[in-house]
Parts: structure tokens; C-alpha cells; sequence
């Protein structure tokens, strides 16, 4: 059997939930390097987006440093996550400042973030559809009310950035400029 058609009869349970991780620390890096970019980030990803529990404690602490009108680098954020005592959780100074790495310039937040929030939409897709599962495997009423009660469900999931804002020309502009395709997904 090949690889593909082994990993397509894997049970749904068992398969890895949609997460991008690379995406996660380069936008993080990216914010420690010119914190600027918060505001454009933070108007579509929240720390929950984040597939990794700790990179939302870092952007979190990210949001709480700009909140307060403090510098947004390093210290500040590593400061934020020891009043909160989640420093040593997240893996230290060592692992925010590790951050950095991850990316060489800013420039591509936004897009790292646009990386994170599809793979959180990714994910709250799956969930909404074990609830629809369920209501259909537990229905005792009219089939209707169930699809009424599916297209709530859905309709609730909220997609991120708007298409306008996110289509093909501009992931491709940003690639033709050296940015990172959607291969890290």
C-alpha cells in the first residue's frame, strides 16, 4: 500500500489536528523583532488560534506588554510571562529569545499569521463537524432540524481574515518577494 493510500485509512481520531508550527514562531519572532506588527496581527489572531499552547502565552504576553504601552521586545514579553507565572512553563528566556531565529526580518508577519489563523479555522472546522456527527447519529426529529442545526454550527465558525484580504495574488506576492509559500502548513 503506499504512503498515501495508508495515510488516508487512518481514522480521523487518531490523525494530527491541523497546526503550523514553524508559522506560529516565525510570527512571534517576528513581533520580538519590530513590534509594531502587533496591531495588524492582533486584529484577526488571538492567543487561541495558536496550536501550541505556550505560543499563545507568548502572544498573549505580547498583548498585555503593547496594552500597557511598554516596548514590545524580549525582556518585556519574558517579564509578562513571569507575573503571570508562566515563564518557566513556555521554556524560559531561553525559548522566547529563541524566537528570534525563527525568522530573519518582520516583513512577513501578517502572513505568518494568516498561516496560524487557517490552521485554528482548520481545526474548529473539525470539531463543528463531530457535533454535526453527533446530532445526526443522536436525531429523533425531522431530518431539517438537524441540517438547520449543522448550518448554525457552521455559520458560527468564524474564517479569519476575509477572502479580499487574503487571495492567491497576494500569497503569491509575497512568495515572489522571498517570503514562505504554504508548504509550511
Amino acid at each position: 500500500m503506499s504512503r498515501r493510500s495508508q495515510r488516508d485509512h487512518v481514522p480521523y481520531s487518531v490523525r494530527d489536528l491541523p497546526g503550523n508550527i514553524a508559522a506560529e514562531e516565525a510570527v512571534l519572532g517576528s513581533l520580538l523583532i519590530d513590534g509594531t506588527r502587533l496591531a495588524q496581527v492582533a486584529a484577526f489572531l488571538e492567543p487561541e488560534h495558536f496550536y501550541v499552547e505556550r505560543n499563545g502565552w507568548v502572544f498573549q504576553a505580547c498583548l498585555v506588554v503593547v496594552g500597557r504601552g511598554a516596548p514590545l521586545d524580549v525582556v518585556t514579553v519574558c517579564d509578562e510571562l513571569e507575573r503571570q507565572g508562566r515563564l518557566a512553563e513556555t521554556g524560559g528566556a531561553a525559548y522566547v529569545t529563541s524566537l528570534l531565529n525563527a525568522v530573519p526580518t518582520a516583513v512577513h508577519a501578517e502572513h505568518y499569521a494568516r498561516l496560524v489563523r487557517r490552521a485554528a479555522t482548520l481545526r474548529e472546522l473539525i470539531g463543528v463537524a463531530g457535533q454535526i456527527a453527533r446530532l445526526a447519529y443522536t436525531a429523533a426529529g425531522p431530518a431539517e432540524e438537524v441540517v438547520w442545526q449543522a448550518q448554525a454550527l457552521l455559520e458560527a465558525v468564524e474564517p479569519g481574515p476575509g477572502r479580499a484580504q487574503q487571495d492567491d495574488a497576494g500569497d503569491q506576492e509575497v512568495t515572489q518577494r522571498g517570503g514562505p509559500d504554504e508548504g509550511m502548513a
